[in-house]
């Protein structure tokens, strides 16, 4: 059964369902709030559109110099004020630091992921802490850990280049809990779809001298609203999977869920070079030191590269994208170039030098469950001669998830 046919069932259940529930904001007084549930919150389709968690798919940042940077920014749109906790995540999926961000109504905060690292824009953490949480996220070494929680510096771009995700979760009170901590989705996070924001990715490297940038990944709760802590009356949600599977059960979170197939856009000549930013989640049960290594590496069921010509590479000659034409092992997180040998080789009969790749990022086969979630973001650069003129990033296409 499709997942996108079981997201419309659960639409289907929703429509003509405009029941009243208590909506829990901070600063709420003992009268709840009402709201109504809308039908199109019901649904796994994933747009820019108020949410109530942001995903940055990857951030890197060059410790050392700062010559490579990301930036976000986080609006609350609603007239209410929201507490989002901040989380700053491995590679690896392991969460290794977070903190607060009280948003008046209306209000905007803008963060450079250097500044969290090196200059303390997170005033209350200290520098003992910032150190730990860099090692993390460079070297993947934790002290906490007996082992890497996170990839060695030497799979990465430079020796101090801390790599990454963020998630963004509206939540009801100021705390340091972690996300892979059950209390976080039991007592804490929150279900209004009030929050929206971007993204940009700032390089000043040798050879490169431009910005690019785009949306978070808006994830919307479903049902929205809800005091935290306190069950709905019947099932948390109607959708068959949620974004936090991986970390909570009966769908807890209510959190829309990621899809796990795209198709990415390519240009891969001597003027233009594109890479793929990719995000996968974590394994069930891969959250914890002991565990996180599971995460090393995923499985992608499928990758198939299509010239313009509509003529289908990949690994094996002779395979069509119907017949599972590999399985090929990746880095759950990073930058990976369309040229480099995680794609398939580009030999177009025609000469083509663009055209686009599928990409069914599901793990399944290797973990053995539901559909696991991805997300791929496009990012083109000049190259040769042109190399740091230009640069544009911007997220492929999904398509649907599957499920066994």
């Amino acid at each position: 059964m499709k997942v996108a046919g079981a997201c419309f069932a659960a639409l289907i259940a929703f429509q003509g369902h405009a029941a009243s529930r208590v909506a829990s904001t901070p600063n709420a007084s003992s009268t709840a709030q009402l709201f109504q549930v809308h039908d199109n919150d019901s649904s796994c389709d994933i747009g820019t559109a108020p949410a109530a968690t942001l995903l940055l798919p990857l951030f890197e940042v060059e410790t050392y110099d700062r010559a490579l940077d990301t930036l976000f920014t986080v609006i609350n749109v609603g007239e209410r004020r929201q507490i989002a906790k901040v989380t700053l995540w491995t590679d690896w999926s392991y969460p290794v630091f977070t903190f607060n961000v009280v948003l008046t109504g209306y209000g905007t905060r803008s963060f450079s992921v250097y500044d969290i690292l090196v200059n303390r824009e997170v005033t209350s953490t200290s520098e003992s802490v910032l150190a730990a949480v860099r090692e993390a996220l460079i070297s993947g070494k934790r002290t906490q850990c007996a082992s890497a929680v996170g990839s060695p510096s030497s799979a990465k771009h430079s020796p101090a280049m801390a790599v990454g995700y963020i998630t963004i979760d509206v939540t009801s009170v100021e705390s340091a809990t972690m996300p892979n901590d059950p209390a976080y989705f039991h007592d804490e996070i929150l279900f209004d779809n009030v929050l929206t924001g971007d993204y940009e990715t700032v390089d000043r490297s040798e050879g490169s001298n431009f910005s690019s940038g785009g949306p978070l990944v808006h994830v919307r709760a479903t049902p929205e609203g809800g005091p935290a802590g306190v069950p709905l009356a019947t099932k948390q949600t109607n959708l068959p999977r949620t974004f936090y599977s991986a970390f909570v059960s009966d769908n807890y979170d209510r959190r829309q869920p990621l899809p796990a197939s795209f198709a990415a856009r390519y240009i891969q000549s001597e003027t233009m070079r594109t890479d793929l930013k990719l995000w996968h989640e974590p394994l069930p049960g891969a959250i914890t030191c002991t565990t996180v290594t599971k995460n090393a590496q995923v499985t992608a069921a499928e990758i198939v590269r299509f010239d313009e010509h509509e003529n289908p590479n990949t690994f094996t000659t002779g395979w069509t994208i119907a017949t599972w034409p590999t399985v090929t092992t990746l880095q759950p997180l990073g930058r990976v170039s369309t040229s480099g040998p995680v794609s398939p080789p580009m030999n177009s009969p025609a000469g083509d030098l663009a055209g686009w790749i599928y990409l069914n990022l599901d793990s399944r086969r290797q973990a053995g469950w539901r559909a696991s979630q991805a997300w791929v973001i496009v990012m083109m650069r000049g190259a040769g001669s042109d190399a740091g003129a230009f640069g544009v990033e911007y997220d492929a296409v999904s398509r649907r998830n599957t499920t066994r």
